[in-house]
């Protein structure tokens, strides 16, 4: 019997090893993997919150007059009475008379919500029609205030009349220009 005892020890730790240890041995090292990606994350997070950290120092650096500026590039909302006031203004600087200024509404205003997909436009769109009558060397110095002024703006199209008769050619009548100016707004 004595002979018998080792032989059947080594059996037992044998089939212990493939029953128990084994299958253990398995879902030790996925949960070890498992504890490795976590620990991955955990990094990764701790990286990004010292970058939200950084990022939200920056912004709260950013002084009042340059968010008051920011806000008149792309507003919260179009107000078209001011900005007919600063066209208004332009215009009158450089001899040029406003005939007409209207405002379309705006494409993302008129859309069903329902229709629109997932991915929602961050701004809007608004569309001025707007006729000025005076001089071309004006027109052109109002088109340059136009393009440095902070109010985000683009000239969409643009049509040009003479406003002398073909059989006179006055070259002090007076020109229209008519123009479609697109400018934005946060939604």
């Amino acid at each position: 019997m004595k002979s018998i005892a080792p032989f059947f020890i080594i059996a037992l730790s044998v089939g212990f090893y493939f029953l128990y240890i084994s299958p253990n041995l398995l879902e030790i090292n996925d949960l070890k993997m498992q504890r490795d990606q976590y620990l991955d994350v955990l990094d990764k997070t701790k990286e990004l919150k010292v970058s939200r950290d950084a990022a939200l120092a920056d912004y709260n650096n950013i002084s009042i007059d340059d968010i008051n500026r920011l806000n008149k590039i792309v507003p919260k909302e179009f107000n078209a009475v001011f900005f007919a006031n600063d066209l208004s203004a332009m215009a009158s600087r450089h001899g040029l008379i406003i005939k007409k200024f209207d405002v379309a509404k705006s494409v993302s205003d008129s859309i069903d919500p329902s229709l629109v997909s997932d991915s929602k436009s961050f701004y809007k769109t608004n569309t001025i029609s707007l006729d000025l009558s005076g001089g071309y060397e004006q027109f052109v110095q109002f088109l340059k205030d136009l393009e440095v002024s902070l109010q985000l703006s683009d000239v969409g199209k643009l049509s040009i009349k003479s406003g002398a008769s073909q059989k006179s050619e006055a070259s002090d009548s007076p020109m229209t220009f008519s123009m479609e100016i697109y400018t934005y707004s946060l939604n």
